[in-house]
């Protein structure tokens, strides 16, 4: 007998087949239902209201409380499972589910399934949009996109009717949401939900449907080969009262449904069920009576190993080794697959007789192995485009040698595993490809992945990296390159307290360097797996940012400035006509009155009130840059040792003064008087910084290279040349500046002082404006000030003062044009001229004076006011130059001459004098153009 033969190769085949079999995901054979005392029952869960999920994700609807009312007629337990329709349907033919509800019944399900009557009949419609003109079936649908269901049985009716256009929605409630949002025009699903999910949206109004495109008709099903459980099903469901039925339907439907027939089997009366039952109940005794048969005859070996050899999911073959070759005993039927032979053919014959010369060798070669070896052999192979492992083993029964195995298509998982391999490698050429730092971490705070930037970034040894995210040494080495570790610590333990959230901020590590940081929880679906972290290096981005806005607030500052020198230079140019009256006119009474009249001290008083004008005028030409008055290459050294004596008297007794002076300075171009100014005020400025307390006043004096780099940070960096530079330092240890103070240091009319005009300060900035230097300013509270004043060095030796001579007595002669526009300086200057024997006549703007000029023989010389109304003195004295060419000009102005001057330069000026003068100055001036 066979059975006796094979009974240990059946017994070894059945149980690899059957283990195989079960990891393979194949059903186990059908239950018995003699004693059944829970079904599982699964259906889709977004029916309504048929079946949906409450609240709390309860399953509720009509099917719902009909399986209740079932579970009370039979005694049988039901646990009911909702899920996705596509999800519902491979879960139960994976074997999860004994019934599955909700389904409609089509001729590919047939071969799966084993259905019930039909328990309500639903219609399918189109629904289309109130803008479409008509839609009257699939024939009008050309041009338009149909959203259906996924996995929904009107997908191939659709495709039917030649419909390709269509756009799948994995839920009802999402298909409806589409078509509200106005991305599907056209649509069609079962009646009763789409009506629902309509209403519930409150846009049924929107939408037109067409005659159904056929009628669904919902069952319940049973895998085949379980027919006995189907009858139990049915049965159930059959002795349910038609009032039972009604009274769920009025429930959930507020009334019963037209054009639904539920549940027929109530309608064949009790009767017709106790007809049933007891057909039921003769088959069910057949049933169990055949059952046990079969099993009897299934406990044979024999019957076992055929059954193995017809059913089984792997490809098992059984070769007897002869002196002849090895030849097939027996082969699984779906060999066919493999090789194109069913097993039964393949019984009796050699490998040489069945497969081509190269192939059949090749088999040979590998069986004569194990036989040879007696050692299981196990490999991969391929045949007709596909992969097999195949694992051949030897036996010996009795006297004869034997040869089992089996082989198993691994094709698909291959081809997964280099899907896998590919989408790794895709993965990890991104993230190394990325210029961001990036981290991946699983929920147990295991670091997954990482890429280069990331190790870049942080700089953490890559050893580190495979200890978990919150491991000590991990955390350590990151917590302590950022700069606020308590900040970061707790942040990063938030985002593990609260998985589902996103974060975004930035980081500031402790060396300088910033960077983006962005967080989100890594999802599959609706779970989360882990979280994702990036970092992108914005430490260039930020200096760039900082740079520019320091940029924006030194221009508009220096653009304040600007405006404001602009109205100061105004201010004082209009002051020093005035002042021209008062000064010029006190200056001539002082000449004519007794000297021992009481009004000559009155006099003088006028006068120094003047001259305390004139220099509050200077300040605010300085401040607006246009100060300089007379320049010369000055030594800074001999300055400050010329007024060491004066700045002793002015500071206060509890400060020292030092100097610290560089030999061999190169000098400056520079307005000696100017100069003065600025060391004055900062010397001072720093002793009344020193207070109440000792403290030291150092003056230091050097040149420097400075490049841009070091002159980017000053004030007033209007585009400084890199070169040498002389500096002038002037530093105090008193109570220093805080940075409020800081900003507006240089503002006009701003003071910290209870007295005083706040212009010191502005008028050195505009002195150094004028100078083309630069400021830098060091001050910390209660650690002192330090100034450091750059001037652009002369490549000119420094010039000694030369000291002329006057006569008191000197007196001139001849015809003098006074041009001006102001009346008070044109009669004050007449009164001068006349003082120094010259007669004057007056014009009070171009026009006049060209006029004058013409009318007027030998002129000596023209005094010309710069600024006038119609004509202003630069085209005055163009005009002039043209009537007489050798024509002397004294230029007028209340701006300076090194600013005046530059704009006659080689066109023949005379001479300048600036407002407000007094009658030494002038006859100065007039003696040196004589």
């Amino acid at each position: 007998m066979i059975s006796t033969l094979f009974s240990p190769i059946v017994r070894a085949v059945a149980l690899v087949t059957l283990l195989l079999a079960a990891v393979s995901g194949y059903a186990a054979p059908p239950q018995q239902t003699g004693s059944l005392k829970t079904i599982r029952v699964v259906m889709d869960d977004n029916y309504p209201p048929y079946v949906f999920k409450g609240d709390q994700g309860e399953l509720k609807g009509i099917i719902v409380d009909q399986w209740r009312l079932w579970e009370k007629q039979t005694g049988i337990a039901v646990v009911l499972t909702g899920t996705d329709w596509s999800e519902a349907q491979r879960r139960m033919q994976g074997g999860e589910f004994d019934v599955i509800d909700t389904i409609f019944h089509n001729e590919k399900r047939e071969e799966i399934y084993e259905f019930t009557k039909p328990y309500a009949q639903l219609d399918v419609p189109l629904f289309f949009h109130e803008d479409i003109l008509v839609i009257r079936g699939p024939e009008d649908l050309k041009g338009f996109l149909v959203a259906v269901k996924a996995g929904d049985s009107a997908i191939d009716v659709l495709k039917k009717h030649g419909v390709t256009n269509i756009a799948e929605y994995p839920s009802y409630e999402k298909l409806i949401e589409a078509a509200r949002d106005g991305k599907a025009k056209v649509f069609t699903v079962d009646r009763p939900p789409a009506l629902y999910f309509l209403n519930k949206m409150g846009i049924q109004n929107r939408f037109r449907e067409t005659k159904p495109l056929y009628h669904g008709e919902f069952h319940r099903a049973v895998l085949k080969g379980q027919s006995a459980l189907l009858s139990v099903v049915e049965s159930g469901f059959a002795s349910i009262s038609k009032k039972d039925y009604e009274a769920v339907d009025q429930r959930w439907m507020g009334e019963r449904i037209r054009s639904l027939p539920y549940f027929r089997y109530a309608l064949y009366g009790a009767g017709f069920i106790a007809i049933l039952l007891l057909l039921l109940a003769i088959w069910l005794i057949a049933l169990r009576r055949a059952v046990a048969e079969k099993t009897g005859e299934l406990a044979k070996s024999e019957e076992l190993f055929r059954l193995i050899m017809k059913y089984s999911p792997v490809y098992v073959f059984v070769k007897e080794v002869t002196p002849t070759g090895i030849r097939v005993l027996q082969a699984s039927d779906n060999f066919v697959e493999m090789v194109g032979i069913a097993g039964s053919k393949m019984i009796g014959k050699s490998m040489e007789e069945l497969f081509p010369p190269e192939f059949a060798a090749k088999i040979s070669a590998d069986d004569q192995a194990v036989v040879a070896g007696g050692e299981v052999l196990k490999f991969e192979e391929e045949l007709n485009s596909r992969t097999y492992t195949t694992i051949k083993f030897s036996l010996t029964q009795g006297d004869k040698a034997l040869l089992a195995g089996f082989a198993i298509d691994i094709t698909e998982r291959k081809l997964a595993e280099k899907e896998l391999l590919y989408s790794k490698s895709l993965a990890d050429a991104a993230l190394d490809s990325s210029p961001d730092g990036i981290l991946i971490v699983d929920l147990d705070r295991k670091i997954a992945r990482w890429n280069r930037k990331f190790v870049e970034f942080l700089r953490i040894p890559e050893s580190l990296l495979k200890a978990p995210f919150d491991d000590t040494p991990v955390l350590q080495h990151v917590t302590a390159q950022v700069a606020d570790p308590g900040a970061f610590l707790a942040k990063v333990q938030a985002l593990y307290e609260h998985p589902e959230e996103s974060s975004e901020d930035t980081l500031y590590l402790a060396d300088g360097r910033v960077f983006d940081r962005y967080s989100q929880p890594l999802k599959v679906g609706n779970e989360v797996l882990g979280r994702f972290w990036s970092f992108r290096d914005i430490t260039e981005r930020k200096r760039a940012e900082d740079e520019r806005l320091n940029l924006e607030k030194q221009l508009l500052h220096a653009q304040k400035l600007e405006s404001l020198g602009v109205l100061a230079g105004g201010i004082a140019h209009d002051f020093n006509n005035i002042l021209m009256a008062i000064i010029g006119n006190a200056d001539l009474a002082l000449m004519r009155i007794n000297k021992e009249s009481p009004a000559t001290e009155n006099l003088h008083k006028i006068e120094l009130a003047a001259a305390r004008a004139a220099d509050l005028a200077k300040q605010m030409l300085a401040y607006s840059g246009k100060g300089k008055f007379v320049v010369e290459n000055i030594d800074i050294n001999c300055m400050l040792e010329e007024m060491l004596h004066m700045l002793q008297v002015s500071i206060t007794k509890k400060a020292v003064l030092r100097f610290n002076l560089h030999t061999q300075l190169p000098p400056v171009e520079a307005d000696a008087t100017q100069m003065h100014q600025i060391i004055m005020n900062l010397v001072i400025n720093a002793s009344e910084a020193i207070e109440a307390t000792s403290g030291v006043i150092a003056i230091t004096t050097g040149c420097m290279e400075c490049d841009r780099n070091y002159l980017k940070d000053v004030w007033l960096d209007e585009n400084l040349a890199d070169g040498l530079y002389v500096f002038l330092e002037i530093a105090d240890s008193g109570c220093g500046m805080d940075k409020e103070t800081m900003a507006r240091l240089f503002d006009p009319f701003f003071t910290t002082k209870f007295t005083g005009r706040g212009l010191g300060m502005a008028a050195v900035l505009g002195i150094v404006r004028g100078h083309k230097g630069a400021i830098k300013v060091y001050s910390e509270l209660n650690k002192g000030t330090t100034f450091k004043i750059l001037l652009p060095s002369s490549n000119r030796p420094a010039e000694q003062p030369v000291y002329i001579s006057q006569a008191a007595d000197w007196q001139g002669s001849g015809t003098v044009l006074v041009v001006d526009d102001e009346e008070t300086v044109r009669g004050v200057g007449v009164e001068m001229l006349t003082e120094l024997g010259f007669t004057a006549i007056t014009a009070n703007d171009g026009h006049e004076a060209l006029e004058l000029f013409k009318i007027t023989p030998e002129i000596t010389f023209v005094i010309l006011d710069l600024t006038m109304p119609h004509m202003d003195g630069e085209q005055c004295f163009r005009e002039l130059k043209q009537l007489q060419p050798d024509v002397k000009v004294i230029i007028s102005s209340g701006y300076n001459e090194q600013e005046v001057t530059q704009k006659f330069v080689g066109k023949g000026l005379a001479g300048f004098i600036q407002k407000p003068y007094r009658l030494s100055v002038l006859k100065e001036v007039v003696r040196g153009i004589q």
